[in-house]
C-alpha cells in the first residue's frame, strides 16, 4: 500500500504576516464604516455631527495608544499585563 505524503506545516512566522494584514484590513474598515453611518449615529445620540465625529477621533486615538504600548511590552510576559 502506497501512503500519501502531504507537504510539511508552514511555520507560524511565515503565517504572521498574513495574519497582521487582515488585522490591519479589519481595524481600518471598521474605522471607515463609521464615517458612513455618522449622520445616523448622531441622530440616534442626539448631538451634532462635529460632536459625533470626535467619537471617530478617539476611537482612532485609542488605536494608536494601543499601538504604542504593545510595542512598549513586547518583551513583557503576558499574562501579568492581562491580569493588571
Amino acid at each position: 500500500m502506497a501512503t500519501i505524503q502531504r507537504p510539511p506545516p508552514k511555520p507560524l512566522h511565515v503565517l504572521s504576516p498574513e495574519a497582521g494584514g487582515l488585522q490591519r484590513f479589519s481595524l481600518t474598515t471598521g474605522e471607515f464604516v463609521i464615517a458612513g453611518i455618522l449622520p445616523d449615529a448622531d441622530a440616534d445620540l442626539s448631538m451634532s455631527s462635529p460632536s459625533a465625529g470626535l467619537l471617530v477621533t478617539g476611537y482612532a486615538l485609542g488605536l494608536i495608544v494601543g499601538a504604542v504600548a504593545t510595542v512598549l511590552t513586547v518583551r513583557l510576559a503576558r499574562k501579568p499585563l492581562i491580569v493588571t
